[in-house]
């Protein structure tokens, strides 16, 4: 191989790598993205989102009450864990101006096979709350929501309040603190949230 094709051969090879490395810097990128999550006390962002019945619900319908934001998902064992508490809340809270909401997110809301299994927990399970589908994660991304279970009070007039875990024992043996009836109980009687936010340990959410 004369010089002149070595030359040219090392070139090409320098381009390959060039490309090589520029390409493997995006696809860094993109799989370390990250979003802005919701900041307590600022104003959460309106969003409208299908029920399982196709009907259009919107954050702002709520505006007058406070709004319990539960993002979950019926094949995380965690969020299996905490169902029977999340009734036992919404019975609590029943006759006060409370408003609960589920949001299940990802691509998998939108797989009839899924659909039927959310809608035969409902029913197995008596929740008295509607059940919002987020299949772009959109929502979940403008929360900041990594992991599920994970709850958010929204009080009057949109205002973030708390953000985190609905208490300090995932399997319910010794709970100490139950840091989202706390929260509730502070945002209807206007005092501040004594912790408002907590480290939510629960499934990674699934795209």
């Amino acid at each position: 191989m004369t010089a002149r094709k070595l030359s040219a051969f090392a070139g090409l090879t320098l381009t390959a790598i060039a490309i090589t490395s520029f390409i493997s810097v995006l696809a860094a990128r993109s799989m370390s993205v990250t979003y802005p999550s919701a900041q307590i006390q600022a104003v959460v962002r309106d969003f409208s989102l299908n029920n399982l019945d196709g009907d259009v619900v919107h954050l702002k319908d709520f505006r007058d009450q406070v709004v319990v934001v539960m993002f979950t998902d019926p094949r995380c064992p965690v969020t299996n864990l905490y169902n029977t508490r999340i009734n036992q809340l919404v019975s609590t809270f029943a006759d006060k101006p409370v408003q609960f909401v589920s949001i299940v997110s990802g691509s998998k809301v939108i797989d009839p096979a899924f659909l039927t299994e959310l809608r035969v927990q409902r029913r197995l399970l008596d929740q008295r709350f509607p059940t919002l589908l987020d299949p772009a994660s959109q929502v979940a991304h403008s929360f900041g929501v990594t992991q599920t279970p994970a709850f958010y009070v929204v009080g009057r007039h949109g205002v973030l309040r708390y953000a985190g875990a609905l208490d300090d024992d995932r399997q319910n043996v010794n709970v100490r603190r139950n840091y989202l009836q706390l929260a509730i109980d502070a945002t209807l009687n206007y005092s501040d949230v004594q912790v408002p936010e907590t480290t939510v340990n629960g499934c990674p959410m699934v795209p």
